[in-house]
């Protein structure tokens, strides 16, 4: 009679060289290398945990040691599955679902050997660049990170500069319809103001005759501009001195230069 442990949980690994862990299988796991879906090489890195689920099988169906057969279910799993992914995928937002589907992969196999076997869980430790190659690949990540970081902050820069230029436009656009309305209403009762001249003007006509109004309309004119205006008179009968005259104001002083008259 064979008994077979049936609760303890057995741990095997794949792609960790042996030189990193004391191992107590007679053939220790070796790197696994696989050749992703755009045709880069991958070093991959995992650890199942698993048990007997069936006695009978596992004791009659499988010639190999247990670790050998999910070693090699696991190794063929992952070859499989890697090939259908990218490499950024690999190394980046992939890996989660990559270990569900080497668990599922690697319990198929395991049930079509009759092993006997069942995956309790699976650690996919690592997925990484081979040495040679892992500083080309960490520039590229670093450069795609700098594009994400990039692009972020020009999102970020047209969100806040965007609403402020459609705020400015709205402005520029509230101030000319003010304007507008402003020209429009000034142009309207000037226009009106016109419209009342013009009429008085035909009725003064023909009761006082033209030059009636022209000459009210210079006279009011004149009262507009005369206020504004400075007048210089020269005596050179009085010594040499001149008379300003500003509308009711008088002052008096000595004759300026040519150059300073003003």
């Amino acid at each position: 009679m064979d008994v077979v442990n049936v609760s303890t949980v057995r741990r095997e690994q794949v792609g960790i060289d042996a030189k990193e862990e004391d191992h107590s299988h007679p053939e220790p796991p070796s790197k696994l290398q696989a050749l992703s879906g755009d045709t880069n090489v991958v070093d991959i890195e995992v650890i199942a945990q698993y048990q007997v689920r069936d006695p009978a099988d596992y004791l009659l169906n499988i010639g190999n040691a247990p670790y050998l057969t999910v070693r090699d279910a696991l190794r063929g799993a992952v070859t499989q599955l890697v090939t259908g992914l990218p490499v950024d995928a690999l190394l980046t937002s992939g890996r989660q679902s990559l270990q569900q589907s080497i668990r599922d992969e690697a319990q198929r196999r395991l049930d079509a050997y009759g092993s006997g076997l069942a995956i309790v869980g699976i650690d996919l430790q690592k997925a990484f660049p081979p040495q040679d190659v892992a500083d080309a690949f960490s520039g590229v990540n670093t450069a795609r990170e700098e594009k994400a970081r990039m692009i972020n902050e020009a999102r970020g820069y047209a969100n806040s500069l965007i609403p402020e230029a459609r705020g400015e436009a709205q402005r520029l656009a509230a101030e000319a319809q003010a304007y507008r309305s402003g020209v429009l209403a000034s142009a309207t009762g000037a226009a009106q103001a016109f419209e009342y001249l013009l009429a008085e003007y035909r009725s003064n006509s023909v009761s006082f005759g033209e030059d009636v109004t022209r000459y009210r309309m210079f006279l009011d004119t004149i009262e507009k501009i005369l206020p504004r205006v400075r007048v210089y008179a020269l005596d050179t009968e009085r010594g040499g001195r001149f008379n300003l005259k500003l509308f009711g104001e008088e002052s008096s002083g000595p004759i300026l230069s040519p150059t300073g008259l003003r």
